[in-house]
């Protein structure tokens, strides 16, 4: 009989000895088995980290989270973030895990579809719309509207 072994799709990581990192860094699993190493924010204050990919959390157990959302953080800071922000913490996410290694935006693209798969979640992409307008005229409103973090 073949063994049968679950592979758990998120546990803390566990980077150093030092006690008081906590639970500042987490792994989730892709449906790949690539595991991928995120930094912990709480839900309200997470910083603007353009393009980089996110799973809102709810605690459960020290070494469990619930994903509730995993997609990729909003391109603009002000009300696109705030709004973003709002939406996590209504979904009920005291956390948002957030992956930062991605090579390219392509990459990232993989990464969050490979965790999402995993998770069983649709992936969350705020501002598609506004990010796949194709019209002249809807680049230059978008763009008239956006603040570029950074």
């Amino acid at each position: 009989m073949k063994n049968m072994t679950h592979t758990p799709t998120n546990a803390p990581a566990r980077i150093c000895a030092l006690e008081e990192t906590g639970t500042r860094f987490w792994y989730w699993t892709g449906a790949s088995g690539a595991r991928y190493i995120t930094s912990v924010y709480d839900a309200a204050t997470c910083p603007p980290l353009p393009g980089a990919i996110y799973i809102a959390a709810r605690r459960g157990s020290a070494d469990h989270r619930q994903a509730l959302a995993c997609g990729l953080l909003p391109r603009a800071c002000g009300q696109a973030l705030e709004h973003w922000r709002e939406r996590v913490r209504a979904a009920g996410a005291q956390e948002v895990h957030v992956h930062l290694l991605a090579a390219s935006p392509a990459d990232a693209l993989h990464i969050r579809d490979d965790i999402c798969a995993n998770l069983g979640l649709e992936p969350d992409n705020p501002g598609a719309a506004q990010d796949g307008a194709k019209s002249r005229r809807g680049l230059r409103e978008t763009a008239s509207r956006l603040v570029l973090c950074g």
